[in-house]
């Protein structure tokens, strides 16, 4: 069992890493997730499905991509709630274990020198 200060941890890590986010945001974004029940796997393809949808500069409002973990049975869906220039604001809802109801979270990336930086939403 992972304990729950080295798990909120390596959410931080897989954030900031994974979005090269500032710490303030990171932090906020993990105690969300913390309190969630996610897993890091979790964390993991949750976030790698949200950049498929801005990475490449193609997104738009409206689009949105599901995900699922079948070891963890988590699932959601991340949505593009808004673009303002370089910075898409997402949307995503999630069942940690698919326990209902789907929690909530939403976060900003805005593309600054080459990088997707995970910005106050």
């Amino acid at each position: 069992m992972i304990h729950k200060r080295n798990f909120a941890h390596a959410v931080a890590i897989g954030v900031m890493v994974f979005m090269g986010a500032a710490p303030a945001s990171a932090n906020a974004i993990l105690r969300d997730l913390d309190r969630s029940g996610m897993v890091q796997g979790d964390v993991n393809i949750m976030m790698r499905s949200a950049a498929s949808l801005y990475s490449e500069g193609r997104g738009k409002v409206g689009d949105e991509v599901s995900w699922k973990n079948p070891n963890t049975r988590a699932d959601g869906v991340v949505r593009i709630i808004s673009v303002e220039g370089a910075c898409v604001t997402l949307a995503h809802r999630f069942r940690p274990k698919g326990a209902e109801p789907a929690r909530g979270l939403r976060t900003k990336r805005c593309l600054m020198d080459g990088i997707w930086v995970l910005s106050a939403p």
